[in-house]
């Protein structure tokens, strides 16, 4: 096992020498896995890795994201883009508010085998439809359509899908672990399409009307859309 370090992190990794022509770099879980030809020696080795270290810690916290969640203690959550840390306590009644930068559980002492996934993800869902209503409320205050209903689902490929003919919009509840900044953008894209159900360039012209920097959310959301999980 190798290692370097880049902006105070110690980056290990395992080296596997190959006949090929180009170094590759492979992560897989929580380990860094480095193909590399034969003729490149270590220095070498470690300064292309170190060219390419912001993609490599990207890539590992990314990983650890995507790790399926026990519901414990000192566990991380996504809430309007801030991490929050599980902190569960034991009382009379169930309920979830968050304090500080914790994202308190507190579960009846009196009810056994209690599903902790089952309680977060209803205080998400029940979040964020409450606020994606407001939302499209005051956006709708300029775009002035008739909107039948606002849904909330678990999509599997989108964070929002319009019904322009009706009049309906649907979003990804997940979203709501998104900065709102990113779910301002998803809304207003979705609104969009009550105009123009398409993705013309007066469609996007539409969008930028009200989000200038809107590609740059769109960017955010490729990149760290993963991470948007429970």
């Amino acid at each position: 096992m190798y290692e370097f370090y880049y902006k105070d992190q110690i980056i290990k990794y395992k080296l596997i020498k190959k006949n090929k022509k180009n170094l590759s770099i492979i992560i897989k879980e929580n380990e860094v896995i480095v193909y590399s030809p034969i003729y490149l020696n270590i220095d070498l080795v470690q300064k292309i890795l170190y060219k390419k270290a912001d993609w490599i810690i990207k890539k590992l916290e990314l990983n650890n994201y995507k790790r399926e969640k026990n519901y414990e203690n000192g566990e991380f959550f996504l809430y309007l883009g801030q991490e929050y840390t599980l902190n569960i306590i034991y009382g009379d009644k169930t309920n979830i508010k968050l304090f500080n930068n914790y994202l308190n559980l507190y579960i009846n002492k009196k009810i056994k085998n209690i599903n902790k996934k089952n309680i977060i993800e209803l205080w998400y869902k029940n979040n964020s439809l409450n606020l994606f209503n407001k939302k499209v409320a005051y956006y709708n205050n300029f775009f002035k359509q008739n909107i039948n209903e606002i849904r909330i689902n678990d999509l599997k490929s989108a964070w929002g899908i319009c019904y322009p003919k009706k009049r309906k919009i649907t979003f990804n509840w997940k979203l709501i672990m998104a900065p709102i900044e990113i779910i301002d953008y998803v809304i207003v894209h979705e609104m969009c399409h009550l105009i123009h159900p398409n993705h013309s360039n007066n469609f996007w012209n539409e969008v930028s009307n009200y989000i200038k920097d809107y590609k740059i959310k769109r960017k955010w959301l490729k990149e760290n859309g993963n991470r948007l999980f429970l």
